[in-house]
């Protein structure tokens, strides 16, 4: 299995990262950005998360963005600054990752508590939406829910980690 972290990230930029995209990340998110600073999967090794609800039941997975990344397209702050505008069915949400095919995976943090979904952007999908999935806005793509919480989100990820 090929996961590569980033290394750590200091708490400092974490926070100033959560000042300027205006959201207080859930702890379990702040703490996996300061141990991990993200992570992606490399070496020809691939993640496929099983959703049930999309037409061929899995999703693919890619990489969790980090702070400060010299590589914007993996750095955090410089995706969210490019696509979360187009999101505009959610509020507090932040795009923490992404499927390597122009799709991302959104964690939300409201008073229900943190929840990560896919957004499906090119419509690869043709899944029915179900009551906790979000529907589409102005063709911006539908939201379908993945995790009810980082953690569980991050151990989908490990969990089902295939080498070619």
């Amino acid at each position: 299995m090929t996961v590569l972290y980033n290394g750590s990230c200091e708490e400092g930029v974490v926070s100033n990262i959560e000042s300027v995209l205006g959201i207080d990340f859930p702890r379990c998110y702040f703490d996996f950005l300061l141990r991990h600073n993200g992570l992606k999967i490399t070496n020809g090794d691939y993640v496929d998360i099983p959703l049930e609800k999309v037409d061929n039941g899995f999703i693919s997975f890619y990489c969790l963005y980090g702070c400060a990344m010299e590589n914007e397209n993996l750095d955090l702050l410089c995706i969210n600054n490019e696509v979360l505008d187009d999101l505009v069915s959610v509020d507090r949400k932040i795009v923490i990752g992404e499927d390597g095919g122009g799709n991302f995976y959104v964690l939300t943090a409201d008073e229900g508590g943190d929840k990560i979904y896919y957004w499906d952007r090119t419509h690869l999908h043709s899944g029915v939406n179900y009551s906790e999935d979000i529907s589409e806005v102005d063709e911006c793509g539908g939201l379908y829910l993945v995790a009810k919480s980082f953690d569980d989100f991050y151990l989908s990820i490990i969990n089902n980690v295939k080498s070619n």
